[in-house]
């Protein structure tokens, strides 16, 4: 008989868990991909990054790699729709905590993985829209988890700019 504590057992689970849904995000084509179902994937995925905690243990974080690979692909950051858009946002800023303070893409990804954080904050001001409480979801975790002393930190001060310009168009 194996025996792991209910800790080991629960970050074994995880490790699982987490490995497959980043396959599955990976090898789906999100351009054929109906987006209902898409965006119940991307938001399935947000609830399960929502569990883990900061500074994880090395098996989750190797097992986050996929999930990480395939949010911050091409195919999701510039997806037509602005919902998929706004949930890969939402599971990135997850991933961005998760990681903190430590940046978990290349500059160049940081950046593109910026510039969609802070294009969801556009419509902030809409709290009549059906995707106000994931922005707001974002912002929260955001200032939790200080994202923005990391977009100082790598000079995306024209970023910091435009996403304050958008509270302050939500504040009017």
């Amino acid at each position: 008989m194996w025996a792991f504590s209910d800790k080991e057992l629960d970050t074994k689970l995880r490790t699982i868990l987490i490995s497959e849904a980043g396959k599955t995000l990976l090898d789906l084509d999100p351009t054929l991909f109906p987006v209902e179902k898409l965006l119940q994937l991307l938001d399935k995925h947000f609830y399960f990054l929502l569990t883990v905690e900061q500074s994880p243990p090395s098996s989750i974080k190797n097992a986050l790699s996929p999930l990480m690979k395939a949010l911050s692909a091409e195919t999701l950051l510039k997806h037509s729709n602005v919902d998929v858009k706004l949930f890969t946002a939402s599971c990135i800023t997850e991933v961005l905590r998760i990681n903190g303070p430590v940046a978990p893409y290349d500059d160049d990804k940081m950046k593109e993985v910026f510039q969609l954080i802070v294009s969801s904050f556009e419509h902030l001001d809409d709290k009549s829209s059906l995707s106000y409480t994931k922005r707001t979801s974002i912002l929260n975790t955001m200032a939790k988890s200080q994202v923005c002393v990391l977009m100082l930190d790598l000079g995306y001060d024209a970023l910091l700019i435009e996403m304050f310009q958008h509270f302050l168009k939500g504040l009017r």
